[in-house]
């Protein structure tokens, strides 16, 4: 059953990203989630600012928040999508060398950029 739910997760996503560039004429899109990268880029517990932006998620499409900010139902993504013009990952900002969702090698020069508040 994971290996169905990751499946059909997949595809929502890339239809989703396929409806933002036709809707909005983009080229590129990227994405960034609470917890993704590395923990200081953007902790997970902000996903609780997140909700709050949207309201009432769970009557509005049935997705709870836990107390340790995971998801139910699992295989439940958040996070803000951009239009950019390079390709970023947010593998790039993340130093976990073993995550088995890793799509892309660390960018060291980029954490850096993502440590450096001053820009």
């Amino acid at each position: 059953w994971d290996t169905i739910k990751e499946f059909v997760l997949g595809c929502a996503i890339s239809y989703f990203n396929d409806f933002l560039k036709r809707r909005f004429f983009l080229t590129k899109v990227s994405q960034m989630s609470p917890g993704s990268g590395d923990v200081n880029v953007w902790p997970v517990q902000q996903q609780k600012q997140l909700f709050s932006l949207l309201g009432d998620v769970k009557s509005m499409i049935g997705v709870e928040l836990t107390s340790s900010c995971l998801m139910i139902p699992n295989k439940t993504v958040s996070g803000i999508k951009f239009p950019t013009e390079i390709d970023f990952r947010s593998c790039q900002v993340c130093r976990r060398e073993n995550c088995p969702s890793r799509n892309a090698l660390f960018d060291e020069h980029l954490w850096n950029l993502a440590q450096n508040t001053d820009g």
